[in-house]
């Protein structure tokens, strides 16, 4: 599977903001053999008020309710993830900031059931904003978890804002902090990329656009209070609070209005006086979004900056005994190898680049032939195949780059979740490749040349 390229469309007033994102209440909990399991057990909507995201029709999209909290919890040695990268000490957080620290792993677990293929498409999706952020999401399946998603059918997405979803991971380690909660087999993958980027952007400090500061927006009001009447329920002073409200100067950072941006909502041409403030549904990030992800989320070392996104690459190993060189994907057999050159017949020897966030990457296999393409260490038996997909149970497909001195020498460490050995290894005297314990002694084959 190829990773189709994201299109130019969003960014997100910036928040560092006190505040919880929510396109409906947050807060649900697994479920329960006594239970529908598609309802929230924390904050279900009274009768006689809809939920803030409920999905209206083409005129009225789903809509993410802005919630200002009293304080929020600085990132710091003792509270940062399991697993995040260390930054400079003196480089604290402020109160008034919800971001993560860059290079932060931040764990990913769904605390309700998911289909395999939606969950597929949801880790897809979220991996798409860390491509562009200094930022690692870490899917697991067991434990404590940052990010805590629950997919219902109560008809509500919604997300906390930054480092508030680790607020309660000890208090209310199975208490959601993210919902999807109208996706089911007919949806699209346009409405997958729109809503979990959206809902992504808000757990790393996004808030939403049209709170900009600046947006300038000329709504025609008289026509939002009516249709929100007509079509959610809403009175005038839920529309002001949700619609119209807009974020404080000093509690945000911000950029010139992006109405491209994925955490702009749509605005039907009847919503304002100036029709060119009308906006479609977005669905990928913007190029403004891009530059902003980058600039709160930089790289903390950019040596292994040469290895750009989408960069068609070729592995020689450099292991001192004598054989073939060159990490090589053999898709008809699903089997990796170590082969004597890089041309002719061997197209499998060349391997594109995504970029994961931070210095994690998936190798995606250009090998001509059909079959499975991405780069997997099964650390539980210490070998490296090609997989379908880089997503679900596939957690071996994760690597971490390691530079080795000031040339393009590497290793690479697979991130699979399963104890087992973690380096890519080539055994150049019997062409195979394996996952060695270790970088040292006899292990010379872990170091890798890019070409």
């Amino acid at each position: 599977m190829r990773q189709v390229p994201i299109r130019n469309h969003t960014l997100g007033t910036l928040a560092v903001l006190l505040a919880i994102v929510a396109c409906g209440p947050v807060g649900v909990q697994p479920t329960t053999e006594t239970r529908d399991p598609h309802r929230s057990l924390l904050q279900e909507p009274a009768a006689t008020e809809p939920p803030a995201d409920l999905v209206a029709g083409p005129k009225l999209p789903h809509l993410c309710l802005t919630e200002i909290t009293p304080e929020a919890i600085p990132v710091t040695s003792a509270n940062r993830p399991t697993g995040s990268v260390g930054g400079n000490p003196q480089s604290a957080v402020s109160m008034r900031d919800k971001r993560w620290e860059p290079g932060d792993t931040i764990r990913v677990k769904f605390i309700t059931p998911v289909d395999p293929a939606m969950r597929i498409k949801i880790e897809l999706n979220a991996n798409r904003v860390a491509l562009h952020a200094n930022l690692n999401f870490n899917f697991v399946d067991n434990g404590k978890a940052e990010i805590r998603v629950a997919v219902t059918a109560s008809g509500n997405s919604s997300s906390k804002i930054g480092t508030d979803c680790k607020k309660s991971i000890d208090t209310s380690p199975e208490v959601s902090t993210m919902e999807f909660g109208w996706f089911d087999a007919s949806t699209d993958d346009t409405e997958y990329k729109r809503v979990v980027m959206h809902e992504f952007m808000h757990a790393i400090g996004f808030i939403h656009e049209q709170a900009h500061p600046e947006g300038g927006i000329p709504w025609n009001k008289d026509q939002v209070y009516k249709d929100y009447a007509r079509d959610q329920g809403w009175d005038a002073a839920k529309v002001d609070e949700q619609v119209f409200k807009i974020a404080e100067r000093g509690s945000t950072n911000f950029a010139s209005y992006d109405k491209d941006s994925i955490m702009q909502y749509a605005i039907p041409a009847e919503h304002v006086t100036d029709p060119a403030f009308a906006v479609g549904s977005n669905a990928a990030l913007s190029k403004l979004d891009k530059v902003y992800l980058k600039l709160w989320y930089p790289p903390k070392d950019k040596t292994t900056a040469f290895l750009a996104e989408g960069a068609a690459i070729s592995l020689k190993c450099l292991g001192t005994v004598p054989g073939n060189r060159w990490l090589d994907g053999v898709t008809q057999e699903n089997k990796v190898v170590l082969s004597p050159e890089t041309g002719g017949y061997y197209t499998g020897t060349r391997w594109q680049v995504h970029r994961r966030g931070g210095d994690d990457i998936n190798l995606e296999c250009l090998g001509t032939v059909p079959g499975n393409k991405w780069l997997d260490g099964v650390t539980q038996e210490n070998k490296v195949v090609l997989s379908p997909t880089f997503t679900g149970f596939y957690t071996g497909t994760k690597w971490r780059v390691h530079r080795e001195g000031q040339g393009k020498a590497i290793t690479l460490e697979c991130l699979g979740t399963v104890p087992g050995n973690k380096w890519l290894d080539g055994v150049t005297q019997d062409n195979r490749v394996w996952l060695a314990p270790t970088t040292t002694g006899f292990y010379t084959g872990t170091r890798w040349e890019v070409n």
